[in-house]
């Protein structure tokens, strides 16, 4: 949000510049043209007007003249941002005795008219504007709905997961909506729903993605909510299209509970038979875990925290396990996940956790499957650990972007320590620094990807963000794309590999089948389809071909199309293009190979880890 507001600020300030500029260069040009007519006016009137008026009273004259003019224009198109101010002074010539006017006009410019956004504008949310449906809303209820719906605590909220089908309450509530307030409590503070009684009034809000179950689909048929007979309510269906990517909420036997991810305010019923790919979200930071490593005392476990909260659509972590019991106010899953000693024994010996160790008799560890499960959520976990865990997590599969946070020299450190409220000893600092110089000099070193030293936490966050970008945009999310054209050519995935290694994209004109070899989390392909146009269209630009085809070769082509299209393979397609023009082509394709790189994208779950 701070991050946001910088910019805001940023752009207000440049575009406050920029109209000053352009209002000095109106009121110069006004200034001309107002000279201008006085002359023209005065010449006019010298000629019309008897000799004897003075030159003082001519002035007069002109002056009234003008002024009345703009007031009236003023009044003809008021400018509600803009305030004008004007002085007036007067003054007599001591040489010539002629009398002076000289007014001053001030264009004050209100906030609203520099305002990059304005402030009264509509809300914001992750840097998009927001309709009215994405706002909070107040439900009242003549009883108490927790009969009738079913929640869960999730990422510390209570997020409604499921509300029976044929209830009325559906057309107030919806899942994937967060309860905030109850009675205009927070309901944080109510112990026991399901105990309240009489008329409930309740806060509701969607619940962003990321806060929500992680359980995606790629739609792969139509689906028309309005001509399905069996929906229990018939306003509670949610039509859906081929290719869409909905959340699903909830899901028995007969009905899913969804929302399209890129419309979380609608929310309604999708049968449970409808033909779907399960996916997963594929950020566009090109690594899956994100490991902070530093001695005690350097401020990671703070950077993780800004990190966390400035971005929390792209990073997550997860919680350890322990074997100890819960305290007063921790919950499963929130603070820690709560397993006996022998179960955690099991899980090492197993070989299911990152790493572990052993605090006051009781072992506390990080498990690879949340981890996993964190990966699979779309997002890049973020993991405070000990070097030692890149024993485990140094591979393909979790694909780690290591980062040593570092303390400065002793003497900025000696001043850093002034401004803290509890400062550390001068032994303290010197054994900090030592242990940083020994794990910048361990066998761990050559897994490091950057070093940051850490002399003011905000910069520190900033530089670690744009690593993270600029390692993005250096990185290729999709390790090859696919070019699907008609003809049948040989492929040799060792080949395929190896330019993936080389650090390029590896385009290849294959033929479908290839996908069944292709089409998995190894190779990861971006599947783009170049499609003919009509007969008609094909007609026009087969008569611009040096080498025409004949009808018969055309209408060939198209019908092969289609048949590609109702192919078993067309659900692995992400993009079909249309071939009119090549030139109008190859720019939608870079601008979906920019999306690629940029934005988040939706790729089978089996994908993820």
């Amino acid at each position: 949000m701070e991050g946001e507001v910088a910019e805001l600020k940023t752009n207000a300030d440049n575009l406050a510049q920029c109209l000053h500029a352009l209002l000095q260069r109106i009121e110069q040009l006004e200034g001309s043209a107002a000279l201008a007519k006085v002359d023209a006016t005065h010449k006019m009137r010298q000629a019309s007007s008897p000799p004897v008026k003075s030159v003082n009273d001519a002035i007069d004259g002109l002056l009234k003249a003008t002024h009345k003019e703009k007031r009236e224009s003023s009044v003809d198109e008021p400018d509600p941002d803009v305030q004008v101010v004007s002085n007036e002074t007067i003054s007599i010539d001591p040489e010539t005795g002629l009398k002076k006017r000289t007014v001053v006009t001030e264009r004050v410019l209100t906030t609203k008219t520099f305002h990059a956004i304005a402030v009264d504008g509509e809300p914001l949310v992750n840097g998009h504007l927001l309709a009215p449906a994405y706002e909070s809303r107040l439900v009242t209820l003549k009883r108490h709905p927790f009969n009738e719906i079913d929640f869960d605590q999730l990422c510390g909220q209570i997020v409604v997961t499921r509300v029976r089908p044929d209830s009325e309450l559906a057309k107030d509530i919806r899942a994937g909506d967060t309860i905030v307030e109850v009675n205009g409590q927070p309901v944080s503070e109510i112990r026991n729903l399901s105990a309240l009684d009489g008329a409930v009034s309740l806060k509701l809000v969607p619940t962003p993605l990321y806060q929500a179950p992680s359980v995606f689909y790629r739609v792969l048929a139509d689906y028309n909510a309005d001509g399905d007979e069996n929906l229990p309510q018939k306003w509670a269906g949610l039509n859906v299209k081929k290719g869409e990517i909905i959340q699903v909420i909830s899901k028995d036997d007969n009905w899913m509970q969804a929302r399209k991810v890129n419309d979380i305010s609608r929310v309604g019923l999708v049968p449970a038979n409808q033909t779907l790919e399960r996916v997963g979200m594929l950020t566009p930071y090109g690594r899956r875990v994100l490991v902070l490593l530093g001695v005690p005392g350097v401020g990671r476990r703070t950077i993780k925290s800004m990190l966390l909260s400035h971005l929390p659509q792209y990073f997550a972590t997860v919680a350890p396990f322990t074997s100890r019991a819960a305290k007063a106010g921790e919950q499963e899953g929130r603070e820690y996940y709560f397993r006996t000693k022998d179960e955690l024994l099991q899980k090492i010996r197993a070989g299911d956790m990152i790493e572990w160790g052993e605090l006051d008799n009781q072992v506390y560890g990080t498990s690879a499957e949340t981890v996993r499960a964190c990966v699979r959520g779309g997002r890049v976990c973020v993991l405070d650990c000990a070097p030692q865990a890149l024993n485990y997590l140094y591979n393909g599969e979790f694909m780690p972007f290591v980062v040593v946070i570092a303390p400065p020299e002793l003497d900025e450190l000696r001043q850093i320590n002034l401004l803290r409220s509890n400062r550390r000893s001068e032994e303290q600092m010197k054994a900090t620094i030592e242990e940083n110089k020994k794990l910048l000099a361990s066998d761990y070193a050559k897994m490091f990807h950057l070093v940051i030293t850490n002399r003011n936490t905000d910069v520190t966050f900033k530089r670690l963000g744009f690593s993270s970008l600029v390692h993005s945009s250096h990185a290729k999310l999709v390790p090859f794309l696919l070019l699907l054209h008609y003809l049948l050519s040989h492929i040799n995935a060792i080949k395929v590999r190896a330019c993936v290694r080389g650090g390029r994209v590896c385009v290849l004109d294959c033929a479908p089948q290839a996908l069944n070899y292709l089409y998995n989390g190894e190779f990861m392909p971006f599947v783009v389809v170049i499609a003919p146009p009509e007969l008609d269209e094909l007609r026009q630009i087969n008569l611009l071909r040096s080498n025409r085809r004949s009808e018969e070769q055309m209408k060939a082509t198209i019908e092969e199309n289609k048949k590609l299209l109702a192919s078993d393979y067309a659900k692995m397609f992400h993009l079909v293009i249309t071939n009119r023009n090549t030139d109008v082509t190859f720019k939608r394709l870079m601008d979906a190979l920019y999306d690629l790189k940029n934005e988040i994208q939706w790729v089978p779950e089996s994908w993820l880890c």
